[in-house]
Order: structure tokens, then C-alpha cells, then sequence
């Protein structure tokens, strides 16, 4: 990568969001500093700057997701081991203006995909969980994560919990359905940034059952670092990993 390259890329990074609000923040911070100098709002603005700057680079992203995917090992129980369940926890969905016209969401999609061939392979029962949009008439993110399954090719069977909100309520309210299937082993399929979570949760509330990781869709860039990683890209994977971090503490503290 030649220098003026670069700097053409780090021009074009800090003219346009979330690399513009690093500019704006510093250049605000600066000014401060001249008189009447105001020291405090001037330090509070670079700081907010730095942070602005560290969310928004692929390093930074990097440094606050890999903590969460690092050291999640993907395991299954052995083929001859019975009654084993798959779970699909849901990550959003699209809604249109159609009731019916429901769509899992990007990370959804990539929970299905990891979770099909193996699923597939196994002969598992399958458990989608997911709640309903706001409003009548929709169908829940559960329903159409199985429709999507069977759109697919799958052929096994397939249930559905169609009331969790969170990932405690996904565990919490899987327990029917797996008493009903006299489930030992539990597959757990998620993003990969959201395991660690989905594990726990698992595990609190199944203490009898194996759970096993299946993750999917990982984040964490694992190519060698370049000198673009610094410059301001995306906020997204990093507002991911806070909100995985602030959902670790929050469980751990009420449950």
C-alpha cells in the first residue's frame, strides 16, 4: 500500500460519518482551548473524540469483540449420543407492511446457515425461538426462521417458542419443549459475539443438560493488521461487543 493511498483513504475516513464526528469533536476541542480557554469542555471533547475514533476503527472493533469470540470452541455431542436438540436463538428480524411479510435479520440469517447442515446431517429436532413484532397480525421471528428452514430443504422437525424477548427468556422458555423431546444434550446456535452470553444463560438455567456452542457469523477481523485499520470505518461491531459486555454484567447481577 503506497502512502498517498493512504492518505486518500484517511481523507475520504475522516470527511465522512462516524469518521466526520471525530473531526468535528476534535476541531470543537481545539477551539475550546483558545480564549477564553475553556479546559474542561475542551478535554471532555478530544476525549470524546479518542473514544469516537477508537469505536469507529476496525482495530478498535477488533480489540472489543475478539474477548468475546476468542476461545469459544464449536463442539457437538457424538452422533451416536440420542436425544440431542438443536436451538436457533433469533437476532432480529424485517418486518414489511404485509403481516405475513416477515424476514430474519441479517445475524439471524447467519445463526440459520451455521445451523442448517449440521442440523440437517444429525437428523435434530430443531427449536427456532423468537418473539412477535409490535402490532396484529404478524408472525413471530420463530416462525419464520422455520419457514425460512424448510424453504431451504430441511425436512426434520422443527418447534417453535414464540414468546422469548431476551436470551434468559430464550433459555427459560425452551424447557417444554425440551422435556417433551426427553433432551440430554443441547446444541446452541448464535452469533459468535453473542455466545459467551448464551452459554451462561444455558447453563444457569439447564444445569442437567449438556449444552454445547455451535457459533456462527464471527467478527473479529483475523487478518494481519494494516495501517487502514486505524482509520474510522463502521461503529457497528463495536456498539455489538458494549452491548454484549453490558448484557453479561446485567444477567450476572439480577440472575
Amino acid at each position: 500500500m503506497t502512502f498517498s493511498f493512504f492518505v486518500y483513504k484517511a481523507i475520504k475516513a475522516f470527511l465522512v460519518p462516524p469518521g466526520l464526528f471525530v473531526t468535528v469533536t476534535a476541531l470543537l476541542g481545539v477551539l475550546a482551548f483558545r480564549k477564553p480557554r475553556r479546559k474542561l469542555l475542551a478535554g471532555c471533547l478530544l476525549t470524546l473524540s479518542a473514544v469516537l475514533w477508537f469505536l469507529s476503527a476496525p482495530l478498535g472493533e477488533r480489540t472489543l469483540l475478539a474477548p468475546l469470540e476468542n476461545g469459544i470452541v464449536a463442539e457437538l455431542p457424538p452422533r451416536s449420543e440420542q436425544g440431542t436438540v438443536m436451538v436457533v436463538l433469533s437476532g432480529g428480524s424485517r418486518y414489511g407492511k404485509p403481516p405475513l411479510e416477515v424476514e430474519p435479520g441479517p445475524y439471524t440469517c447467519q445463526r440459520l446457515a451455521g445451523a442448517f447442515i449440521t442440523a440437517r446431517q444429525n437428523d435434530w429436532p430443531v427449536i427456532m425461538t423468537g418473539t412477535f413484532a409490535g402490532g396484529d397480525g404478524y408472525i413471530s421471528t420463530a416462525r419464520s426462521m422455520g419457514r425460512m428452514f424448510r424453504d431451504w430443504g430441511f425436512n426434520g422437525k422443527i418447534l417453535l417458542e414464540e414468546s422469548a424477548r431476551t436470551t434468559w427468556e430464550n433459555m427459560e422458555l425452551i424447557k417444554p419443549l425440551l422435556h417433551g423431546e426427553n433432551a440430554r444434550s443441547l446444541v446452541v446456535v448464535t452469533s459468535a459475539f453473542h455466545m459467551k452470553r448464551s452459554l451462561w444463560c444455558a447453563r444457569k438455567l439447564l444445569p442437567d443438560m449438556a449444552v454445547f456452542a455451535w457459533p456462527s457469523g464471527f467478527l473479529a477481523d483475523g487478518r494481519p493488521f494494516s495501517p487502514l485499520d486505524v482509520l474510522p470505518a463502521s461503529m457497528n461491531n463495536s456498539l455489538l461487543a458494549i452491548r454484549e459486555y453490558a448484557g453479561l454484567a446485567a444477567y450476572r447481577l439480577l440472575h
